[in-house]
Order: structure tokens, then C-alpha cells, then sequence
């Protein structure tokens, strides 16, 4: 059975809701209709997604987009062309002002975020790469970390007393099938419910930085990347 990615309710949900605002009020669909496109949504959006982020990020002049700010981008394009808006009526606002006004809000909104906080926001971070990583432990105090990807990655370990938005204050960026030693300080690694303030250790695409943050639950800390200075 295929599994579901990460985001698949997220992205399953989204489409339900927009199919339904865009398409299916004015056709007044049956709700069971809804079942098989939240279904399909969830199996066929995420990975959609994660190529056209890989389209994306190749030109390199454009900046990054995560899910946070595609999430941000359709809602706010769907929102300006729906609240103009009237029953029975021409649409007032092209399609291509929504999607204009969903990319310009994904961009600039998520910076005005972190000002104003004084640490990033969901929309600006970037996904932690750790799949690359394999880790040794060396007599307690150090680990030896390999990079096991085809493409550099940096790698950082985070202390207890370090999180967003401040990176670890230990990182190198590793070529593939290179390794570097970290100081683990005689802390462990962290872990829910046994360890959850031990030392994270993160993988980001250069020039993005390695940092933590807190858990949703509040407990323990997941590796994430700060965007480039």
C-alpha cells in the first residue's frame, strides 16, 4: 500500500476546500464527490509539490518556496478571487491577479513575520536534510558524522542552549562521503520522552543554516534550517 508523505492531510484538505469555493458551490456537487479528490489529493499533491519545488529551485533567481508558503500563497490567491466575487455576476478579478497576489503575499509576508517576532517563522525555515546523515559516537564527548548524499550538505549540532534563530554554533559543510567531528559536550542525543533537551543534530543545503526549534508538542526540539544571511 503506498504511504502517505508529509503534508498529504494538509494538501488533501486544501484541495477539498478550494474544489469546493472555486468549482463545485457554483455546480452544487454532492458532498460525496469531495471523498475521492481529498483521497487523490493527499496521494498525488505532496510529491507534485516537492518537483515543482525541484523547478523551482533550479532558476536560480527565484527565492525558495516551502509547503508553509505554498499554503499561504493558495489561500491568499483564492481569498482575492473569491471576495470580489458576486452570485450571477462576471468574475471581477482575472486569475492571473490571484495568482499574481498569492506568490507576491508567500514572499514578503513570511520576512515582515520574523521582524516583527524576532525569530523564524514556519514559512522560513527550511527542511532539515538528515537523511544524509550517519552519525558515530567517539569516547562520549564527540560524534563522527558522515554525509552519505550525493550533493554538499551543511551540518550542524545544536546544544541545549541553542535553537532559532540562532544556528548551531558547531557546523561544516560536508562534501559527500566526508566526515567531521562534533563536541557533543557530554550530552546525548535528544529524544522524546527519554532525553528531549540533548543535542540535534541537523543537515541543510548550503548556504541555508542549521538551527533547531521546539516541537508543536512543546517537548523536545526538531532540527530545522534558517534561510541564507
Amino acid at each position: 500500500m503506498l504511504e502517505l508523505m508529509d503534508g498529504a492531510v494538509l494538501f488533501a484538505a486544501m484541495a477539498v476546500v478550494l474544489t469546493w469555493l472555486v468549482v463545485g458551490r457554483r455546480a452544487s456537487w454532492p458532498k460525496l464527490v469531495y471523498i475521492p479528490i481529498a483521497i487523490v489529493s493527499a496521494f498525488v499533491l505532496p510529491p507534485v509539490f516537492l518537483w515543482l519545488q525541484g523547478i523551482w529551485r533550479s532558476i536560480g533567481v527565484l527565492p525558495e518556496i516551502n509547503g508553509t508558503q505554498a499554503f499561504i500563497a493558495i489561500w491568499s490567491g483564492a481569498l482575492t478571487l473569491l471576495v470580489f466575487e458576486r452570485k450571477g455576476q462576471p468574475r471581477r478579478v482575472p486569475f492571473w491577479m490571484g495568482i499574481g497576489v498569492g506568490i507576491l503575499v508567500a514572499i514578503v509576508v513570511p520576512p515582515l513575520l520574523d521582524l516583527s517576532t524576532g525569530r523564524y517563522q514556519p514559512a522560513s525555515l527550511r527542511a532539515d536534510q538528515n537523511a544524509c546523515l550517519s552519525a558515530i559516537a567517539r569516547d562520549g564527548t564527540a560524534i563522527q558524522v558522515s554525509n552519505s548524499c550525493e550533493d554538499a550538505v551543511s551540518v550542524g549540532l545544536c546544544l541545549p542552549s541553542e535553537r532559532n534563530p540562532t544556528p548551531c554554533r558547531q557546523f561544516e559543510i560536508l562534501p559527500p562521503n566526508h566526515t567531521g567531528i562534533f563536541e557533543t559536550e557530554g550530552t546525548a542525543l535528544a529524544s522524546v520522552p527519554a532525553n528531549p533537551n540533548g543535542f540535534t543534530l541537523v543537515a541543510c543545503r548550503p548556504q541555508h543554516r542549521p538551527s533547531r526549534d521546539l516541537r508543536t508538542t512543546g517537548r523536545g526540539y526538531t532540527g530545522v534550517c534558517l534561510p541564507a544571511e
